[in-house]
């Protein structure tokens, strides 16, 4: 009878088995669709045997793990990868908008202001008494301060923008650090006995792909089972069951922005605004303080180098007041000029940039204050068109460098100059527009990769159903054989 009983033992542990392969395979088709699932598979393993005079007799089956299908090494590779497509993607989006700023919608930009603004000079010299010409030199030169205070102001608008997406940014990264943290206390939990938590993995590893997505990091999983993860700086975020959250330090520069992000230690903060690498955060920073800011440096420099330019050749003209100072005409060597500032900062800086230039007060109230003349004699200002055709001048002269005013080594005009800064946006979209498509097709490589080995599918699985059904039916026949040849026996006794 006690091997009647083994048989019965046999077949309870096979339908247990086959009832938890059951499970699995039900778990695996219900999550086909659950993104970042990873397939389990349960782990049969067949039961000591027993020591019988006829030798060892087997002793049936049993699950003694529910594997989950192991995708660590493309999980790393899909964590790099998320950092580059964050950070080439949000680069992207921002770049777009640049150029958009560059790419005036009506037709009419800095480089159509400037041109009318010199181009007014030329014409103001064929009669430079006409006082309708004079008005066309201050309108146009009203239109070329606004265009540069409405370029930058709307660059402006993109760091600011910026500044409050990477609040958000910031946020999320703090409230998936801890979700991390908290499901390493809950792994490490379930998996002291050696089985390892399959769902709870998955998730955590969606988690982390999400947050690489954000900010560039680096992952290492201790000998408990800790996911450990740091910023590229080096500095630690998660560190077994706890978290360091991120935090924006306060303003540094003169816009208020607040140019710095920090790891919270203990009662210190740890910069890590220079070690960002990539992922969206470091996109926002660069976009913010490298790249918008260097458009908004190069519109200065423009605005700058014209007003100061201007500047010189007009306060050293002669307005029709006869007021004159001995200075020498650059383009013609010898003769005098006199005169007053033409451009002034509207803020009382000292300094003109793109959002403050604008005309000095005297031509606002004033067209007579327009200085066309080179004459010292009072008497023959009137009619005297010189200093026009010295100022229309100026916008076929080069000086620019590449980078900003300087007259004296100049290599471009004003127009070249302003071009190149367009050109330079319009290449930036196209970088990085290449590198988010590269990194997009990197990461559906990998995706699939993924699916590929720990993916779902339904049909296998269902294939895979009937065939543990029907296990679980054979030994529901084993048990059903083993009591029907007990029963033969107790009716022997009977």
């Amino acid at each position: 009878m006690s091997n009647i009983y083994s048989i019965m033992n046999i077949g309870k542990s096979s339908i247990l088995a086959n009832q938890t392969v059951i499970s699995t395979t039900s778990h695996n088709i219900s999550n086909a669709e659950t993104e970042g699932y990873s397939k389990q598979r349960a782990i049969f393993t067949a039961n000591d045997p027993l020591k019988t005079y006829a030798g060892y007799v087997g002793q049936g089956t049993s699950i003694t793990d529910i594997d989950r299908l192991n995708t660590r090494l493309i999980h790393n590779q899909m964590v790099k990868n998320q950092s580059e497509l964050g950070y080439y993607e949000k680069s992207y989006s921002l770049a777009t908008s640049v150029e958009s700023v560059f790419s005036d919608a009506t037709g009419y930009d800095i480089q159509s202001a400037i041109t009318d603004f010199f181009n007014s000079f030329t014409k103001l010299s064929a009669t430079p008494d006409d006082m309708a010409l004079r008005e066309n030199v201050r309108r146009t030169a009203n239109i070329m301060c606004d265009r540069f205070q409405k370029t930058d102001s709307e660059l402006l608008e993109i760091q600011t923008s910026i500044n409050s997406e990477l609040e958000s940014n910031i946020t999320e990264v703090n409230r998936l650090t801890e979700q991390i943290a908290s499901l390493n206390a809950e792994i490490a939990s379930l998996e002291y006995t050696g089985h390892e938590a399959g769902d709870l993995r998955d998730k955590q590893e969606l988690l982390i792909r999400n947050l690489a997505k954000i900010i560039d990091i680096d992952t290492f999983t201790d000998s408990k089972g800790f996911v450990n993860i740091s910023v590229d700086s080096g500095e630690a975020i998660v560190t077994g069951n706890s978290f360091n959250k991120l935090v924006l330090t306060p303003a540094t520069n003169i816009d208020g922005f607040n140019n710095g992000i920090a790891v919270i230690k203990g009662n210190e903060q740890v910069d890590i605004t220079d070690d960002l690498g990539e992922g969206t955060i470091g996109a926002l920073v660069n976009m913010r303080d490298v790249t918008v800011q260097g458009y908004r440096d190069r519109m200065n420099e423009l605005a700058s180098g014209i007003a100061q330019q201007v500047n010189i050749i007009h306060n050293n003209a002669t307005n029709p007041s006869g007021s004159f100072t001995l200075l020498e005409d650059p383009f013609n060597p010898g003769n005098a000029l006199g005169g007053g500032d033409f451009f002034t900062d509207s803020d009382g800086s000292g300094i003109i940039t793109a959002a403050n230039i604008s005309i000095e007060t005297a031509i606002t109230n004033s067209l007579s204050a327009i200085a066309v003349a080179q004459s010292s004699d009072i008497e023959s200002v009137q009619g005297d068109n010189r200093n026009a055709i010295v100022l229309s001048k100026l916008m076929d002269t080069q000086f620019m460098s590449d980078t900003n005013y300087d007259p004296a080594n100049g290599n471009e005009t004003f127009l070249q100059y302003y071009q190149d800064t367009v050109s330079a946006t319009g290449h930036d979209v196209l970088d990085f527009k290449a590198k988010a498509s590269n990194a997009t097709n990197e990461s559906e490589q990998l995706s699939s990769l993924r699916e590929e080995i720990a993916g779902v599918n339904v049909d296998e699985e269902l294939i895979d159903l009937d065939k543990f059904k029907k296990a679980y039916e054979a030994c529901s026949k084993i048990i059903a054989a083993a009591d029907e040849m007990l029963q033969n026996i107790l009716d022997l006794k009977a």
